[in-house]
């Protein structure tokens, strides 16, 4: 099954749809998080922050990119926010 199959049943109501793009993704969110974060703590901090926001905005989610791409931006973002908060004395 294609990924917007997935979304299309997360987003009617089928929660249980989004351990499919989890099962599918985790791994690579977790490649890039760990390769940005450097840190083991961190990087898991910021996949799992990232799977939390993706699906809690879904439903923002245009299809103008793969899901994939979305996602690991997501994640990236997440990686970034952990560094700068564990700069700055907060994590």
């Amino acid at each position: 099954m294609h990924d917007s199959f997935y979304i299309q049943q997360v987003l009617a109501g089928h929660s249980d749809a989004f351990r499919m793009l989890y099962r599918n993704y985790a791994s690579s969110a977790w490649q890039l998080a760990i390769g940005i974060c450097k840190n083991q703590h961190w990087a898991e901090d910021a996949v799992q922050n990232a799977f939390v926001q993706a699906f809690r905005h879904l439903h923002a989610f245009k299809e103008l990119s793969s899901f994939k791409t979305w996602l690991m931006r997501i994640v990236f973002r997440e990686c970034l926010a952990k560094l700068k908060m564990n700069r700055n004395g907060d994590g």
